[in-house]
């Protein structure tokens, strides 16, 4: 995983991984080596994100895991999302080894959700 997101991050763009078939690959030489990737955006900001999946996305019939998207993402982007809940793993209560400074920078940044009334929640798997 990461294949997106990490060497967009490492060179100051955006990746986005989206869901499994929003995006046709292939055709794979097996459908079950197909499923362990997907193909997604990257770009210099959300905006040229979301133009890029509008023009990726979408059914093919040589990809079987593919399907029709939606609307547009572009389009997506005029309404700002406001309520929902976010699960926060964190460290898993110290089960996960983390750098000084980082649990706290990305609890300061999901209390930014606040302001546009989402919830975040401590989530602690059984």
């Amino acid at each position: 995983g990461g294949s997106l997101r990490n060497p967009a991050a490492w060179n100051n763009v955006y990746g986005f991984r989206p869901s499994q078939g929003l995006v046709p690959s292939g055709p794979d030489f097996e459908v079950f080596h197909a499923q362990m990737g997907v193909e997604g955006p990257m770009g210099r900001n959300v905006a040229d994100m979301a133009l890029l999946l509008d023009v990726q996305a979408g059914y093919h019939p040589q990809a079987p895991l593919s399907y029709e998207k939606q609307g547009s993402f572009l389009e997506g982007l005029a309404t700002a999302a406001t309520g929902g809940r976010i699960a926060w793993l964190g460290d898993l209560s110290g089960h996960l080894p983390i750098e000084p400074g980082i649990l706290d920078l990305c609890e300061a940044a999901l209390a930014r959700f606040t302001d546009v009334s989402f919830l975040t929640e401590p989530l602690r798997p059984d």
